[in-house]
């Protein structure tokens, strides 16, 4: 895939935090210039994972909001135990079972 060449402009920057949790949930929901852009984003934050990379200003602002994007999913989401389906936290507290029928553990039992 070719590198992204065109950094974003400052009304680009609302769409992209827009955009953001939206595509860490499902990307086929996001604007295909957007998932081109946070898929660029992604690829660099595995690189810098391994090596120190040179980034300009538009490559470092969207890697902090991907970061931060991904930790407030994080934060919200758990992985069932059973078959490892990606699970809402309040789902999971609130006792309610998976679709795979694990029971999570919490909320008022009979």
């Amino acid at each position: 895939m070719a590198e992204l060449t065109a950094i974003p402009s400052e009304s680009d920057w609302e769409g992209i935090q827009e955009w953001l949790p939206r595509y860490i949930e499902d990307p086929q929901a996001v604007p295909y210039a957007y998932r081109r852009w946070i898929g660029h984003l992604a690829r660099l934050d595995q690189q810098a994972a391994v090596s120190p990379l040179e980034l300009n200003w538009a490559e470092r602002e969207g890697l902090a909001l991907l970061r931060a994007a991904r930790e407030k999913y994080s934060a919200e989401h758990t992985a069932c135990p059973q078959c490892g389906a990606v699970i809402d936290r309040l789902t999971a507290a609130a006792g309610m079972s998976c679709r795979c029928g694990h029971r999570f553990e919490g909320g008022r039992r009979p």
